[in-house]
């Protein structure tokens, strides 16, 4: 075997990544990634014991170590990037830089939380890369020069055979519900999905669930908000919240959250500074918006508040959840 090459189940090599892979089983992004799994003392000591032989220069010990962990890494990543061949290239990189910085575990985590941020960091810089950074919002301009979103394109028919396909197994006799937003004039962005789709508008009338299920909403929405300050990995932003008065679900007054603006120092969009518009996801700001950015994201949002305040009649029916 030459010299300075490292074999477990992907191929390195000491400098350059190997372009060979591996077949792997096919995992589902929605699986929530292992951290916390891999716990226990047995394991620990374990991992402890190979650790310590691979930074004596024991690639078999190393390639224990990725064969107890490839799997959880792999899961980790394509949570995280959301496609499988991004995952396989962080999956990759990951056990690559493992291998190289071996030689400085201090044992003040287990390995599975030192892999962990490294999977993590080399996520983000993926995703850096990826151009998550997106141009406008496409248009298109009609005969007379007047301007039009390419999202109100897309068929009604397209629309409600992609819901089916995706949804009826689970729904059912209740899809008929579904679809009710597509052809009240719902179209394919993330606000028509959180608001129209899922289950959690329609929790709004729970009393039990109503506190938990307006979080959900808010949080998991594409919401924009200006950047007020910026504390080091974190960000101030002022935004409208969501709010609920038991009759319609509507934007309320601006109020200040803190966002991660990035971890370890790896941010997903770079150079973000007091008075920037930005969009958030959950507790994450993923990105700096353009004024027409901005407009559409507004204008979609309120589209589809619209289409649940008034013009469906099971909005976000729980019968999805059966």
């Amino acid at each position: 075997m030459p010299a300075g090459v490292l074999v477990v189940p992907l191929a390195v090599a000491d400098g350059a990544r190997s372009r060979q892979r591996t077949q792997r089983e096919k995992v589902s992004v929605n699986q929530d990634p292992l951290r916390g799994r891999m716990a226990g003392q047995e394991r620990r000591i374990d991992d402890t014991m190979l650790i310590r032989e691979a930074q004596r220069g024991d690639r078999a010990a190393f390639e224990e170590l990725v064969r107890h962990y490839d799997q959880p890494v792999l899961r980790l990543a394509l949570h995280l990037t959301g496609t499988e061949q991004d995952a396989q290239d962080v999956y990759q990189d990951a056990f690559l830089k493992a291998y190289k910085n071996i030689g400085s575990f201090r044992f003040e985590c287990s390995f599975y939380t030192w892999i962990y941020r490294i999977v993590t960091n080399l996520c983000l810089d993926h995703l850096r890369k990826r151009n998550v950074r997106k141009e406008d919002a496409p248009v298109l301009k009609d005969a007379d020069g007047g301007e039009y979103d390419l999202l109100d394109q897309v068929p009604v028919t397209e629309i409600g055979d992609s819901m089916r396909d995706r949804f009826r197994p689970r729904t059912g006799r209740n899809f008929p519900f579904l679809a009710e937003g597509v052809q009240a004039g719902g179209v394919p962005h993330h606000s028509f999905a959180v608001f129209c789709v899922y289950p959690w508008t329609g929790l709004l009338g729970d009393n039990r669930m109503a506190e938990h299920a307006l979080m959900v909403l808010d949080r998991c929405r594409i919401r924009w908000g200006k950047v007020t300050a910026v504390q080091g990995d974190q960000a101030t932003v002022e935004y409208r919240p969501l709010c609920w008065d038991g009759r319609l679900l509507t934007l309320g007054e601006p109020a200040s959250e803190t966002a991660r603006l990035a971890l370890d120092g790896s941010a997903m969009a770079g150079g973000i500074g007091p008075g920037d518009w930005v969009s958030l996801h959950w507790d994450w700001i993923c990105d700096r918006l353009t004024q027409r950015q901005l407009r559409a994201l507004r204008d979609f949002t309120m589209r589809h508040l619209d289409l649940v305040n008034h013009r469906v009649e099971h909005p976000g029916t729980v019968a999805v959840l059966g």
